[in-house]
């Protein structure tokens, strides 16, 4: 749930459009390039895990569909 929570998510069942909209709500805040020159570090620290989460949960969805896929043949 933390992966979830760290993009400000409330569903664990979402589609892939709606981790990047999120994905996208987050990091417009987050990125090192939006912050002071003071917090740059922490940011760049932040911006990775949540590329990470980001990466995860689009993996699990992509699995998601293509066991759901292979469960209609």
């Amino acid at each position: 749930m933390l992966a979830y929570n760290m993009l400000g998510l409330q569903n664990w069942r979402i589609s892939s459009v709606g981790i990047n909209l999120a994905y996208r709500k987050v990091a417009s805040r987050t990125h090192p390039d939006m912050v002071a020159p003071a917090q740059k570090e922490l940011a760049t620290l932040d911006m990775q895990q949540i590329n990470a989460v980001k990466d995860m949960l689009m993996d699990k969805v992509s699995s998601r569909c293509k066991e759901e896929m292979l469960d209609t043949y």
